[in-house]
């Protein structure tokens, strides 16, 4: 592997060798100019340290948004273990980006960690769950408010286009199962997209950047991995409730009735909450 570095005391460019030694770990062997000549030594332990330091860092934030998007689309569960050597396997790498991976995702609540022992998906308690939901309830009917007001013709239009999506899902889903339950996995994951997807048209549409950055925040973090969780054990009469909630949201907005968009939004969120909530001690209890 051929790497180009600009060593700043040559009017020249080196080449930096490297070879491959295990999964995306590299071992420098040497940096040669077009006429043979070999870097100094100090300038390539200099160049090769950065250029390490830099891969090392890109691979740690890749590898801990693989697991944070496992986490948040439900495919680690709430409570279960992460073991370090299971996700050095998965990912090909050794156990050092796996362990600073997971203490990023350590800070932002995702996981939590214990000298010597596993990483294990935070379950969230009752009480941050009522109560996030009561904040997105308050921030996501404001959204809806303003989004009346300013989401564009083709944003509705866009906006009536993505329910569609939703509805036919949950149609889809609702079906009797086809073959192994792999397929319905699919199509439940493909509705928390869809259900995402419409949230985040609304929100995006409210034309206030800080807003939007409030309620990402929110839905990050041990409770979103919960919601996605618990959105993909709903059944189809659940999956009904939620998609006509939508459809009233989408009507008022239609309308550009901002009151009305408000308050469906507020209803729909604080209704999701509950389930949510109910999702949770069940699980807990069980």
């Amino acid at each position: 592997m051929l790497i180009s570095a600009e060593l700043s005391q040559f009017s020249r460019e080196f080449v930096v060798c490297v070879r491959p030694v295990s999964g995306r770990r590299y071992e420098f062997i040497g940096a040669f100019r077009g006429d043979g000549m070999c870097a100094p030594r100090g300038l390539l332990l200099c160049c090769g340290a950065s250029m390490l330091n830099g891969q090392q860092t890109k691979l740690i934030a890749e590898i801990a948004e693989k697991i944070r998007g496992k986490i948040l689309s439900g495919g680690f569960p709430p409570g279960e273990r992460l073991k370090q050597e299971r996700l050095a396997e998965e990912f090909g790498v050794s156990r050092t980006p796996i362990r600073e991976a997971l203490s990023r995702l350590e800070a932002q609540g995702l996981v939590s960690q214990q000298q010597r022992r596993s990483a294990v998906v935070c379950a969230p308690s009752a009480r941050d769950i009522s109560e996030i939901y009561r904040i997105r309830a308050e921030l996501e009917g404001l959204a809806a408010g303003l989004a009346a007001k300013w989401i564009p013709d083709a944003g509705l239009a866009r906006l009536r286009a993505s329910h569609e999506r939703f509805l036919a899902k949950v149609r889809d889903t609702a079906a009797p199962a086809r073959g192994r339950g792999g397929g319905r996995t699919a199509r439940r994951t493909a509705l928390l997209k869809l259900d995402a997807e419409f949230h985040s048209a609304i929100v995006a549409a409210s034309n206030n950047r800080n807003l939007e950055r409030l309620l990402q925040d929110l839905r990050s973090g041990a409770v979103g991995a919960a919601v996605s969780a618990a959105a993909a054990a709903m059944d189809s009469s659940r999956l009904e409730v939620q998609a006509r909630q939508h459809q009233c949201v989408l009507e008022a907005l239609e309308r550009r009735d901002g009151d009305a968009a408000r308050a469906a939004v507020s209803e729909h969120i604080l209704d999701a909450g509950e389930y949510i909530l109910a999702w949770v001690e069940n699980q807990s209890g069980s």
